[in-house]
């Protein structure tokens, strides 16, 4: 099943992230890329039980801390070379509130040759569920809709956080 739900997700670009990645703190954390909106047959809200705290359990089956990027890296934003470029996920949570809005929250650390740093980023929006698949779309016009896939107690996203053109599987377990 959980190979189903890989292949069902949506890959999200994270180029818009890419630019905030190398900025402030892990900004580069959004989801989103751009979609539309679902047709919607499954009723959302109260009744869904789906609402609930969904805490980040695996990425691409290995369990937090991740590191997604070890390497050189050149920013294209900044203009800035960086010979060693480690970028790590420690944790993260996606939270369904009963009102169809939910938050969702990655925590990093960011070490741009040995210069380390803290990265916090949320997104906040509304949601809805059609079926097996879950759709988001950011109160931030710019990071737009993406779909997920919910089943069994678990949302599964498919992500490329660096813009590698390798995403990679983000499980959010209850």
């Amino acid at each position: 099943m959980y190979a189903d739900l890989m292949i069902l997700t949506q890959v999200v670009p994270w180029r818009l992230a890419r630019a905030r990645l190398t900025g402030v703190v892990l900004a580069a954390m959004s989801l989103f890329g751009a979609g539309c909106a679902p047709a919607g047959d499954e009723p959302t809200g109260p009744g869904n039980h789906h609402e609930g705290l969904y805490e980040l359990s695996k990425i691409d089956l290995n369990p937090p801390p991740v590191v997604i990027h070890h390497g050189p890296w050149y920013d294209e934003y900044s203009g800035t070379f960086f010979n060693l470029y480690v970028v790590e996920v420690l944790g993260g949570e996606i939270e369904l509130e009963d009102n169809e809005r939910f938050h969702l929250t990655l925590t990093s650390t960011v070490n741009d040759d040995g210069e380390m740093r803290a990265a916090a980023f949320t997104i906040t929006g509304s949601y809805e569920i059609d079926g097996d698949e879950i759709w988001f779309t950011a109160d931030d016009d710019k990071l737009g809709t993406t779909v997920a896939q919910i089943a069994g107690g678990e949302i599964v996203m498919r992500m490329d956080p660096m813009g590698k053109g390798r995403p990679l599987a983000f499980v959010f377990a209850r």
